[in-house]
């Protein structure tokens, strides 16, 4: 398993904690530096890559990723989603 921070310094987003190719997000605004903003762009990222459900409720405190896993990334996508935690995480 391992983790990113996000720029507030937290536990944002982890990898493998339920399998080895499953992702978990938290979603507490108190994570995020910009509070619910950061987190709901974020989260909307990540939605946009499939790995988050379309219908996931942000007020909750964690979601497990539900449409697909880590390993069913294309290339293309993992690049993607690099991106994504450059941007969000330190």
């Amino acid at each position: 398993m391992f983790s990113f921070l996000g720029n507030s310094g937290k536990r944002v987003i982890s990898f493998g904690e339920y399998s080895t190719d499953s992702i978990g997000v938290f979603l507490d605004e108190t994570r995020y530096i910009n509070g619910a903003e950061e987190r709901d762009k974020f989260v909307g990222e990540l939605k946009a890559l499939r790995l988050l459900d379309q219908s996931l409720d942000v007020n909750g405190k964690y979601a497990r990723a539900t449409e697909i896993g880590l390993n069913d990334l294309s290339g293309e996508e993992f690049d993607v989603l690099l991106e994504v935690l450059r941007k969000y995480c330190s």
